[in-house]
């Protein structure tokens, strides 16, 4: 049952804040809303400096990074963002 209570209240808020930015839109104004996230970062592959993890050889990664590192991961993000939803973001 808690999860059906949730869901309502996140649909009233969410009817709420659509009925109040047609509202602003309408009357000629606009309405600042806090973007909310959250995602999760999963990763696909990693590229090592060196010869092995953590050898302490620095690279940039023929320009993919702005300063040396030792290391680039390669993913993507995917999860919520209010107001707009869910969605996948690659890398």
């Amino acid at each position: 049952m808690r999860t059906s209570t949730i869901t309502i209240r996140t649909l009233a808020l969410a009817l709420i804040l659509a009925l109040g930015l047609a509202t602003a839109q309408e009357a000629g104004q606009t309405i600042d809303l806090e973007m909310i996230t959250v995602n999760y970062w999963h990763v696909v592959e990693i590229a090592w400096a060196g010869d092995e993890p953590l050898s302490g050889e620095t690279s940039t990664f023929d320009g993919r990074c702005s300063v040396p590192s030792d290391y680039l991961a390669q993913g993507y993000a995917e999860g919520l963002t209010f107001p707009t939803g869910p969605g996948r973001y690659p890398a």
